[in-house]
């Protein structure tokens, strides 16, 4: 019998073997995820008109919100229609993050992004403004094409992000830090991993509540993920300039940042547990579940031991 040939971006079920975690996942999606942003960038800019240096920041990138998104799909699903889904909202989702980093540089007057001179720095930062407004349209694009559902949740992790963003603009001292970290973090960083989760199993079929435990999931993952960059940050002061923005200075304040990252990686465990313990969850979820779980503490992980030449700065603490 003639084997079916797996749709581009398909990765295998997990065996026993111990070895399928979530970075090795990464890196089988990863080619099909960078080639579908390529496409959508494409066919949404025939011209060409975009800045080629965003372009190429579109290009690179850990992918770890699009791996999340992936993942949340192939746990539940092996439709290859709904893996062209998947991959369209993977896209989506990382070319939103990449106009988001150039806005987050303008404001942190950060330098450098991605081993690449900042967009502000080498364009200015008016165009660099406008640059980013246009590449936010086009996740908006993408999203559309599989209903307006999916275009209003992002709509709404965009104004949750900005919340968040904001409410690190305006910390003030006598507010409780733990309190205020894991808002700023929830709604800056974890809300569009939830996203990640929620755009993945929608795809796959899953119904409402189930997508609504992966998007708790992803959330949780995110926090963890932010977590160990700003402890990544606050370790390498020599790349970094020390502390500077309103997250690590917040962390500082919470003390002991190894335990906030451990309670962060137990709590999105435990929001696992809640998805394994859903109505309807298919047999398959079983054998993803091992590489859902290794997921929080591979991405803090990552966060925390890469070289930090991508987010190289040179700002002062006011």
């Amino acid at each position: 019998m003639e084997q079916r040939a797996e749709p581009e971006g398909a990765a295998k079920m997990p065996d026993d073997s111990g070895e399928h975690t979530f970075l090795r996942y990464l890196e089988k999606v990863r080619p099909a995820v960078d080639r579908r942003i390529a496409g959508c960038i494409s066919a949404l800019d025939p011209d060409g008109a975009m800045d080629p240096e965003l372009v190429a920041l579109t290009g690179i990138g850990k992918r770890l919100r699009a791996g999340v998104c992936m993942l949340s799909f192939d746990a539940f699903s092996d439709d290859p229609e709904g893996l062209g889904v998947a991959l369209d909202l993977s896209a989506a989702i990382e070319i939103a993050h990449s106009a988001s980093l150039v806005l987050d540089d303008m404001l942190d007057e950060d330098e450098d992004r991605r081993g690449m001179p900042a967009l502000h720095m080498s364009k200015g930062r008016k165009k660099a403004l406008l640059e980013a407004v246009g590449l936010l349209s086009m996740p908006y694009s993408i999203a559309a094409r599989h209903g307006g559902g999916y275009v209003d949740d992002l709509a709404r992790t965009h104004r949750r992000m900005v919340g968040g963003a904001l409410a690190e603009l305006d910390v003030k001292p006598e507010e409780m830090p733990s309190r205020l970290y894991d808002e700023v973090i929830s709604r800056k960083t974890g809300d569009m991993f939830g996203l990640a989760a929620r755009f993945g199993s929608s795809a796959a079929g899953c119904p409402a509540d189930l997508v609504e435990r992966m998007g708790r999931f992803g959330a949780a993952a995110g926090k963890a993920m932010q977590i160990g960059d700003d402890i990544s940050d606050l370790r390498t002061p020599a790349r970094s300039g020390g502390p500077n923005n309103a997250s690590e200075l917040l962390l500082l304040r919470c003390g002991g940042a190894d335990e906030v990252l451990a309670k962060a990686i137990h709590a999105a465990l435990r929001t696992l547990d809640l998805v394994g313990e859903a109505p309807e969850v298919p047999e398959r979820l079983s054998a993803w579940m091992p590489v859902l779980r290794s997921s929080p503490s591979e991405i803090a992980a990552l966060m925390m031991n890469e070289e930090r030449t991508d987010k190289a700065s040179h700002r002062h603490i006011p």
